[in-house]
């Protein structure tokens, strides 16, 4: 049973025995439902499986870049994409947390939100506005915690 002992060639052949399995499937039943779906794993399964195949560092560069482009979407469809200072506090963050993760510094990385709560409340003052900054600073706070904190 050793060589089961690493799980990731394991998983590895999984995922490709299932999404071999799953492209007969459709092919034989003609569900034209499924292939849109199916060609999304097909692009999403080897990079995540390239990510973890590079080992830690890999994986959180994979991460991180998706966390970026995840809140830069968030960002855009709310409105807070127009307050760059908002938009690269949380940038900062991301990449900041995703860091101390990497490094195994939990202390910082349980710490590192509070942190960035407190840079964005020094965005409002930095422009000295503070017409729209109140949903500006919310909608950040937002992303921080689920972009680069979760």
């Amino acid at each position: 049973m050793e060589t089961f002992a690493q799980p990731l060639p394991v998983y590895t052949a999984l995922a490709a025995v299932g999404i071999v399995l799953f492209g007969a499937v459709l092919r034989v039943t003609r569900l034209t439902a499924g292939w849109a779906p199916y060609r999304t794993w097909l692009v999403m399964l080897p990079v995540v499986f390239a990510a973890l195949w590079l080992g830690v560092w890999g994986w959180a560069a994979l991460v991180t870049v998706v966390s970026v482009y995840g809140f830069k979407e968030f960002a855009r469809a709310s409105g807070v994409y127009r307050e760059r200072l908002f938009v690269l506090v949380v940038y900062a963050a991301i990449v900041a947390m995703n860091l101390a993760a990497v490094f195994g510094r939990f202390g910082l990385f349980m710490v590192a939100p509070v942190w960035a709560v407190g840079l964005l409340t020094l965005v409002p003052i930095v422009r000295n506005r503070t017409e729209g900054m109140l949903q500006g600073f919310a909608l950040s706070v937002v992303g921080v915690v689920y972009f680069a904190w979760f």
